[in-house]
Formats: C-alpha cells, structure tokens, sequence
C-alpha cells in the first residue's frame, strides 16, 4: 500500500460519495491485512480508497489516499469491520507472542551467559594455577 496526501476539503469531497469497500492485501512478506477504504478510483494496476476507521458507530478517515496493487488484494463491498477487528486482535496477539518470545530469549541469553562467564574464569583459574606469571626481577629490590 502507498498513500498520497490530499487536502482536508478534496478529502471531504471524495467523503460525500461512500463507496465503502473492504481490501484484504498480502504484503511481500506473505502478511494478510485489512482495511476499509472509501473507494476513490480502480485504475488497470491499482486501487484507489481513502482508509477508513470506526470512532464509536461513526465512520471516520484518514487524510490521504492508499493505493493497492490489484495483484496483491481481495477487494470485498462492503465495509466488514469484522475482518478488520479480527486482523487487529491477531495483530495485538502476535505482539504479544514476540515480546513473549523477545524476554525469553533475553533472559535465556543472560544466562547462558552467567553460565559462560563462570566456566571461563573456572578454565582462567585453571590455566593461571598450571601457568604462573614470570616473576618481576625488581620485585626483591
């Protein structure tokens, strides 16, 4: 999806004609997404839509124009607010899973490193006991 900016009054105006529609876009990394768009224009290669949200039981949008690549969307009528929700609860979700998952791997890493750490000066202790350092000649002086 890549937007362009409008003005508020040309925004107003393309508003006036609802034309609601929902555009469920795969992304290049294979994420599937939905949004409500005010359909502005269908080119050959593109959609055009002014993203919409709910405020309460009123419709309200953003001030500037998305434009989807056919090859890359489902374009259902309607404004199914319900594919919306659920792609927002999976997103919420799926954050939560990462931090989840960012935490575990810190504090894994932590202590494997704690553990690193100890077993390396155990090994320097080690190598210092069976290797001494040479004796400073001036330390009798």
């Amino acid at each position: 999806m890549k937007t362009s900016d409008l003005k508020y009054e040309e925004i107003e105006n393309l508003m006036k004609n609802m034309n609601l529609k929902t555009v469920v876009e795969t992304d290049e990394w294979g994420e599937t997404s939905a949004d409500v768009i005010n359909l502005v224009r269908e080119g050959n290669k593109y959609i055009y839509g002014i993203k919409c949200f709910r405020d309460g039981d009123e419709i309200k949008h953003f001030c500037w124009v998305a434009q989807y690549e056919k090859s890359n969307v489902k374009v259902l009528d309607g404004a199914r607010w319900d594919l919306v929700d659920a792609y927002r609860r999976w997103r919420e979700q799926l954050q939560k899973h990462r931090d989840k998952r960012r935490e575990y791997e810190r504090k894994k890493w932590f202590e494997l490193e704690d553990e690193a750490r100890k077993k390396l000066s155990e090994l320097m202790t080690e190598w210092d006991r069976n290797n001494p350092e040479p004796a400073n000649p001036l330390g009798d002086l």
